[in-house]
């Protein structure tokens, strides 16, 4: 073993020296290297953090490397102090194994430095940069680079200046750059300086520079970065939550104080000084909290020195607290206060937790007066304690719903209710409680109430506890929070068991009623169908007849006939009316109407009778009242015939006067009122009342004298409550009656709008004598009329006795025409008319129905789809062959001229075209609108040029229009007076 050691070469020592001094200057503290011999122990000052032994390569010790206080990690020193451990006893094998060889220090020693020094810097953590005396750049590790983002840089070959540049451009304080400590170099002491980089991308650099002094020579400098942005930010922080929790602590509404176990004060909130008697924060510290809340057991005696002070709330929670050690303690208790001149007792919540701190433990007190919220809640407890009693006794069953759909509560009304204790259902869901069914709905209905948040009045069926069904209408609503979250819920429920059966019976009654009246309407109208059967024979039958009998007697007889049977026709047609009003099956068809004109004609109706009886008919029409408007003139025509037909019927002397005015009147609307008054022998008050009843006539009048159903009122004010009118009566006795009626909103009709045309009837006498036409009836007598109807003419007329009968003929007879009866056994006629409508052979014929029925509301669906026409029984011949004249294909029936022109008058007007031009210019003015006067001039015309020419043709057109004029037979006036250029047309070829 070798037992002396090599002297160590002053060169080595000397770079040794150098390395320690960097060292020192790098950690901030003096590292010293102290050699020692074979019998020296190792000893470490109370002075220095860290110690090393260095030992020689036979593991003997040559020293101890250390280090003073440093404010470096103790991992950093450690691990600087190993890479020069590492470094000189790497020395010290070189020097002991060339021990024998006295050769100095070689340059290999000096680059194992400068390598060691260079390891140490790269693993340093901050970036380190060295310059020579020159200030040039000797070294800088890697983490300067990293920290500088110098890479991009130096791998382009950068130079010195131009980092520096670089460097400069990031800083903020940009007199701080590295240029600025270059020139003044020689200004440097051995002092360490430290100042602070603040970069433009926010980060902070720490930045310590000391020069390196080397025989009171500068040999160079060391500059050492360190990265200080998050201890920078973690003070920040640290600042912004102390500001943040000084703020809550002064801020907060309660008062809150940092004691001592004695309570006595060290820190108080802004609301404990308020409260106290002292001023400034300062001038509370110090005291006890008894002399901050004016405690009454605190004067005279000192704060927690009096008997009292045991049941003090403050003193019993901080009591607690100090004794437990740790964790946090409320109560709730009383303090008595000085208040001016006495006492009063305040409420308080009492907190107390521990603070521990590195030396001792603090307790921080929070004082919450809560006088007013435990008011509060007396008075909130009393009043739940009154609703409590209320909500048990009221007489309305209520309930509450949680947000699952469970009961919450119910009060003793519902129990009563249901059958079911309040035990019995809490926590349980609707559902589970009663019946299957309010099982499988209840949770559909309880999410669509949740989410509508009300329910009103909806109808359940429930099962008792004892079995017994109630029905019940339940009324809720939702309670949010204030976040509109589900809270509960408020329902009540009515007991509708008693009004549900009532409900039934109504019901019941109701359905009754409507069978009631749909038996009689059937009835009614199979009294019709009955009635207008056999009553279309006899007047066919009488028409008939009356063509050929010439015998005065004879023809009396048949006119007769013809009288009685219209008469007995209108009763059924009232009868029908009113079966349809109630019945809600009457519909109105508006068109313009002309009121002027339309009262005219009413009033001429009439005047040939009240002429007789020397009664005066008056006509009085504003000058306001619009001249067209939009009415069912059928209906207002039928109103004003009942007024003016009762009117004369009761009146003997006088008069009788309509009137026509409007009440309000908007753009295209007005209201009208419509007066009808006489001069008759009026009616008594207490019949009034009764007047517009059906079948109910004035007491004491003979119906014999005057007639009558007493329909005709009952009538009229159903029609006009149909037209959203309304009438009423004014009457005395022997002084006559007022009626009014009121129509509001009728539109009015402009002139310049487009009528739509009436459809042209054409005359008999114009079917082809090749026509053949089958009929289709079971009533023989009605077969045998038809056939009657077609006279003497060469219309060749087949016949069926049902609908399977025409469908059989049908394959042999191809027929231009087919009147089929609707009222048919085995197949009726809409049965019929589908086969014939569905074989591709027939369906092009045309067909007319034949009916004395009422059509219902499906077959009035079925019939445009089926039929061309509908003919109703009893029904006259002349309209009955214009009806078929119409539906005959054109090929087999003449067609009308629709315009007549001024240059195509016929051969028997030669000689007189000014009266012919005139003539047709009349025919053509009275298109739209036929005032009565204008008509009755075109009728005389016709009769002059009849008379002139002596033509069989014209002369018995113009009798049938004059005679239907005269009549009002209004459908009978259009046919005729349409079928005028028919005339015109036959009588172009031939000679008068």
């Amino acid at each position: 073993m070798i037992t002396s050691k090599p002297c160590i070469s002053d060169s080595i020592q000397h770079e040794w020296q150098k390395l320690f001094r960097f060292m020192s200057v790098y950690l901030d503290a003096p590292v010293h290297l102290t050699i020692t011999s074979a019998t020296t122990r190792r000893t470490t000052s109370k002075n220095y953090t860290e110690s090393i032994e260095i030992q020689w390569p036979d593991g003997s010790s040559y020293g101890f490397l250390t280090i003073e206080h440093s404010p470096q990690g103790h991992d950093e020193q450690t691990h600087q102090l190993k890479a020069l451990k590492m470094q000189i006893e790497a020395d010290l094998k070189v020097e002991f194994e060339q021990s024998s060889k006295p050769t100095s220090p070689t340059i290999d020693s000096y680059q194992s430095l400068q390598r060691t020094l260079q390891t140490s810097l790269e693993a340093n953590n901050e970036g380190v940069l060295l310059l020579n005396p020159t200030g040039d750049i000797i070294h800088y590790n890697s983490q300067l680079t990293k920290m500088w983002k110098m890479e991009p840089l130096i791998e382009s070959g950068a130079s010195a200046e131009e980092l520096s540049d670089f460097v400069e451009s990031q800083l903020i304080n940009s007199s701080l750059v590295l240029k600025s400590h270059q020139k003044k170099f020689q200004q440097y002491d051995e002092r360490k300086q430290i100042d602070t980089l603040y970069l433009k991308d926010g980060r902070i650099f720490k930045r310590t520079y000391l020069p390196v002094i080397e025989q009171e020579h500068t040999i160079g400098m060391v500059f050492s970065y360190r990265d200080i942005t998050p201890e920078q930010q973690t003070k920040q922080e640290l600042r912004e939550k102390t500001n943040i929790l000084d703020t809550i602590f002064d801020q907060a509404p309660i008062i809150m104080m940092l004691v001592d176990e004695h309570a006595r004060i060290e820190k108080v909130n802004k609301p404990g000084i308020e409260l106290s008697r002292f001023g400034p924060n300062s001038d509370a510290i110090g005291k006890l909290v008894g002399d901050i809340l004016h405690c009454v057991n605190a004067y005279p005696n000192i704060c927690g020195t009096s008997d009292a002070c045991h049941h003090c709330a403050v003193r019993q929670t901080l009591n607690r607290t100090v004794q437990t050690g740790n964790g946090q303690h409320k109560i709730e208790g009383t303090m008595q206060i000085n208040e001016g001149s006495g006492t009063i007792t305040r409420h308080v919540l009492v907190s107390s937790t521990t603070i521990q701190t590195s030396t001792e433990k603090k307790y921080l007190l929070s004082i919450d007066d809560i006088t007013e919220r435990y008011l509060a809640e007396k008075s909130l407890s009393e009043s739940e304690n009154r609703f409590r009693t209320l909500f048990e006794y009221t007489p309305i069953a209520y309930q509450s719903f949680g947000e699952n759909g469970c009961f919450l509560d119910v009060n003793n009304e519902w129990s009563k209710l249901t059958g079911y204790s309040r035990d019995d259902i809490i926590g349980h869901s609707f559902g589970e409680i009663f019946h299957t069914e309010i099982r499988n709905t209840f949770p559909k209905h309880f999410s669509q109430f949740a989410l509508e948040g009300y329910v009103n009045d909806l109808e359940i069926t429930l099962e008792r506890k004892d079995g017994q069904t109630i029905t019940v209408l339940v009324t809720g609503r939702v309670q949010y929070d204030n976040q509109g979250n589900y809270l509960r819920s408020h329902c009540i429920l009515l007991n509708f068991t008693e009004r549900k059966q009532i409900q039934k019976e109504l019901i019941q009654a109701k359905e009754e009623a409507e069978e009631a009246t749909r038996i009689k309407s059937a009835f009614l109208a199979n009294m019709s169908h009955e009635i207008r059967t056999p009553m279309n024979a006899i007047l066919g039958y009488a028409e008939i007849l009356n063509q050929g009998i010439t015998e005065p007697v004879h023809r009396d007889y048949l006119s007769s006939m013809q009288s009685s049977g219209k008469i007995l026709m209108n009763l059924i047609n009232d009868i029908l009316d009113f079966s349809k009003i109630e019945a809600g099956k009457m519909e109105l068809k508006k068109t313009p109407v002309d009121i002027r004109l339309l009262i005219k004609e009413i009033l001429d109706t009439f005047q040939l009778k009240a002429s007789q009886k020397g009664v005066k008919l008056i006509s009085q029409i504003s000058e306001q009242t619009p001249q067209l408007l939009l009415l069912d003139e059928l209906r207002l025509r039928q109103i004003f015939l009942n007024l003016l037909g009762n009117a004369l019927k009761f009146t003997y002397k006088g008069y009788i006067k309509i009137e026509a005015s409007v009440i309000k009147q908007a753009e295209n609307s007005a209201t009208i009122q419509f007066r009808v008054e006489d001069t008759g022998i009026g009616i008594a008050k207490e019949a009034q009342t009764k007047i517009f009843e059906a079948f109910e006539q004035i007491d004491n009048q003979d119906s014999k004298i005057y007639g009558g159903t007493g329909l005709g009122l009952a009538i009229t004010h159903r029609l006009v409550k149909l037209m959203e009118g309304e009438i009423r009566l004014q009457s005395s006795p022997q002084k006559g009656s007022s009626f009014f009626v009121k129509l509001p909103d009728v539109t009015i009709f402009n002139e310049e709008d487009e009528i739509e045309p009436r459809n042209q009837l054409a005359m008999d006498g114009q079917i082809p004598p090749d026509t053949t036409i089958l009929v289709v009836d079971d009533n023989q007598a009605n077969r045998k009329v038809t056939r009657g109807f077609f006279g003497r003419s060469q219309v060749k007329i087949s016949e069926a006795e049902n609908g399977k009968h025409a469908l059989e003929m049908l394959k042999q007879l191809k027929p231009h025409l087919i009147i089929i009866d609707l009222r048919m056994p085995k197949m009726n006629g809409f049965e019929t008319a589908s086969s014939i409508k569905n074989n591709s052979q027939w369906q092009n014929i045309p067909l007319i129905a034949y009916t004395a029925s009422e059509l219902t509301a499906q077959e009035k669906k079925q019939y445009p789809m089926l039929f061309n026409a509908l003919i109703k029984k009893p029904v006259e011949r002349k309209k009955f062959l214009q009806i078929v004249a119409n539906c005959l294909p054109k090929t087999s029936a003449h067609v009308l001229t629709p315009k007549l022109a001024e240059n195509e008058l016929p051969i028997f007007l030669s000689g007189r075209e000014g009266e012919g031009k005139e003539l047709i210019q009349t025919w053509k003015s009275l298109q739209k609108i036929r005032p009565r006067k204008t008509m009755k001039e075109f009728i005389d015309e016709v009769s002059a040029v009849a008379e002139t020419i002596n033509h069989s043709e014209i002369t018995n057109y113009v009798q049938e229009l004059e005679q239907a004029f005269q009549s009002f037979n209004i459908e009978k006036e259009e046919a005729l007076f349409r079928a005028f250029p028919e005339i015109i047309e036959k009588l172009k070829t031939e000679k008068p």
